[in-house]
């Protein structure tokens, strides 16, 4: 089993109890997949959305596993788990 540096320990305890975070990874996060599933189940036409287009459009950004991935031509599906509600397919 391998052994951790006390020392290198504790300045990861120190560097947490002050609120930075040891290992960043400079994404931000802004929905789940629940809440995007929630939000848009029932849009089958895109041109249907109240939801502005092009530059207006807002941008989204989800953290999580890619579980699944289907490629279909130039489109792709995944399946992320994200720590949100799981989902059934519709």
């Amino acid at each position: 089993m391998y052994t951790f540096d006390p020392t290198w320990l504790a300045k990861l305890d120190e560097f947490r109890a002050a609120g930075v975070e040891p290992y960043p990874n400079g994404l931000e996060v802004t929905h789940t997949s629940t809440e995007l599933h929630k939000k848009y189940k029932g849009v089958e036409d895109p041109t249907q959305s109240t939801e502005p287009t092009g530059a207006a459009a807002t941008e989204v950004a989800i953290a999580g596993r890619v579980m699944f991935r289907n490629r279909m031509g130039r489109a792709m599906f995944l399946r992320i788990q994200d720590g949100g509600e799981p989902t059934v397919e519709d």
